[in-house]
């Protein structure tokens, strides 16, 4: 993702076009990597190995709200 996005701003500063929905993406990725990392070593502090609850809670709702959005639009 770095690598992409430092190819993009170069591919900018010689004058081309930037796809901004892509160095969107980009950034929103390497954000939540940062963020994500920086959390979980934070609640693994606390918690202990108890800490993958909240990874795994997350991830048990975005299935769930997945599930449902599914059946409506089916």
């Amino acid at each position: 993702m770095f690598t992409d996005l430092g190819i993009m701003l170069g591919e900018l500063v010689k004058g081309n076009e930037l796809d901004k929905r892509k160095a969107k993406l980009f950034l929103t990725i390497i954000i939540g990597f940062i963020l994500g990392g920086t959390l979980g070593s934070l609640l693994f502090l606390k918690y202990h190995f108890m800490a993958l609850l909240f990874p795994a809670s997350i991830c048990l709702l975005i299935s769930l709200v997945y599930r449902l959005y599914s059946k409506q639009h089916h």
